[in-house]
């Protein structure tokens, strides 16, 4: 906001946060800037857990600090209620629609939000629901290009010597990011 306030004019002004901080920290931020109608783009990152602190739970969660089921709060009607008008939702798992929405976003004059919704995949994969991965690289595919490096994602290494990349299937959890990315289609998911 104090960016947007300053008078900021090299481009659109873009804000950050995860779920937990959009409820103890980014709600004054984002009433502020219906208030002022100052062009800025929030981006939340709601993966329904307070992941970056011990992934305790959060209001997006459905469950209170003792494991009590509660009301999840949406924070799409919560910035719809405070005046927010362009609103997109997206699974962040989806790169194309990702960037679409960002875009949008950017686009548009005065305050705006993307959610990216989907939730931590170290969650689902303590519940037991993500066992045995089914991404890997098809050796004969892969040119050893290491775009697939670029994600960022712990469960890729790459093998100097070969020049291929490979995948971890202790750490994998089926984003399915790196199939995205990948020009050669040399990452793949197993038939079950």
């Amino acid at each position: 906001m104090g960016q947007a306030q300053a008078g900021y004019k090299d481009g659109k002004v873009l804000a950050v946060a995860g779920d937990s901080t959009f409820f103890h920290a980014t709600l004054p931020a984002v009433v502020n800037a219906v208030y002022t109608q100052a062009d800025i783009s929030f981006l939340i990152l709601d993966n329904s857990w307070t992941c970056m602190t011990g992934h305790q739970p959060n209001p997006t969660t459905g469950k209170n600090a003792t494991g009590e089921t509660t009301k999840v709060m949406d924070i799409s009607k919560i910035v719809e209620i405070i005046g927010i008008t362009c609103i997109r939702i997206v699974d962040p798992y989806k790169i194309e629609e990702s960037i679409q929405a960002i875009q949008e976003v950017i686009d548009f004059k005065g305050p705006s939000v993307v959610i990216f919704r989907h939730e931590c995949a170290l969650q689902i994969q303590r519940r037991g629901k993500l066992k045995n991965p089914r991404t890997f690289i098809d050796r004969d595919k892969c040119t050893g290009c290491k775009q697939c490096l670029n994600l960022g994602c712990p469960t890729i290494t790459f093998d100097k010597k070969n020049k291929i990349a490979s995948i971890d299937s202790l750490l994998c959890v089926d984003c399915g990011l790196c199939n995205q990315i990948c020009s050669f289609r040399a990452i793949t998911l197993k038939e079950e």
